[in-house]
């Protein structure tokens, strides 16, 4: 699509979506991301101690999580740390 606007013709999406799928072509889309989590693995799995539900009193149980994130100039690498009584962010970090 690109290349026909770059040579001076006026195309539409949905157009050019319908051409391609009537001649048959596929989409070829660039891979984004690589997957780094194993999870077919023999190595033991920790216990899940939070499988009971929400926790009934306060300053009982604090959890954390790391994420990450492409832009367009790098990773941006984010942790938050929930507090799961009140279910409410207490602490983050994010970073390039």
């Amino acid at each position: 699509m690109r290349l026909l606007c770059k040579q001076s013709f006026e195309v539409k999406g949905r157009r050019v979506r319908k051409i391609i799928n009537k001649i048959g072509l596929e989409v070829q889309r660039k891979k984004r991301f690589t997957l780094t989590t194993v999870s077919k693995h023999q190595l033991p799995v920790g216990e899940n101690f939070l499988s009971w539900g929400a926790p009934s009193t306060q300053n009982q149980v604090w959890t954390m999580d790391i994420t990450y994130v492409w832009t367009l100039q790098s990773w941006l690498y984010l942790s938050v740390v929930i507090y799961l009584y009140s279910r409410r962010i207490v602490g983050w970090h994010l970073e390039h």
